[in-house]
């Protein structure tokens, strides 16, 4: 017949045509920052899991065929997220997995070296003369947010640590 659609209902026709239809509550990813890399890569497993995108993430098989305006706009969602400062390594990338693979060899190895930076900075902390208690405080919370995001859930900072910093160190107030 006349103007009958006679593409094949594939997954990949209907997943394309699913994507530019649906509502989804990642509309746009989050701005990448590496130093809170652990919790973006999971906001970004998320909104790639409500598009049916997660395999996006990953290498595909040999024998998988991907939908290229699906590959499309996985690579346009997450170049979006990345700000110019850290968007030179992906560009030669061509593929959602390239990207995802080249920001994950240089942002997902913990470095002890920041870690113990941070930690210090915290044990350091003091108000300054110059400072309201609740920029001090927006300050420490900085601190403790900079140091959980770079662990991963099973490394989690010690509540007993971040009291004792806050509250049990004398030289944190000046009189």
């Amino acid at each position: 017949m006349a103007g009958e659609d006679t593409r094949e209902n594939t997954p990949a026709t209907t997943a394309s045509s699913q994507t530019s239809t649906r509502k989804y509550v990642y509309k746009t990813l989050p701005i990448f920052d590496p130093i809170y890399y652990q919790r973006w890569t999971r906001q970004v497993r998320q909104a790639f899991h409500e598009r049916k995108w997660t395999a996006y993430l990953n290498h595909p098989k040999p024998e998988e065929i991907r939908d290229p305006e699906i590959e499309n706009q996985a690579i346009s969602l997450l170049d979006q997220s990345i700000p110019n400062p850290y968007g030179g390594i992906v560009t030669r990338c061509s593929t959602a997995a390239d990207i995802w693979t080249v920001l994950e060899e240089h942002y997902a190895k913990q470095s002890i070296e920041d870690l113990m930076r941070l930690k210090n900075q915290l044990s350091s902390t003091k108000k300054t003369a110059n400072e309201t208690i609740d920029q001090y405080i927006d300050r420490f919370n900085n601190l403790i947010n900079a140091i959980m995001a770079q662990q991963r859930p099973h490394q989690q900072f010690e509540t007993a640590e971040i009291n004792s910093t806050f509250i049990y160190n004398p030289q944190s107030f000046p009189l």
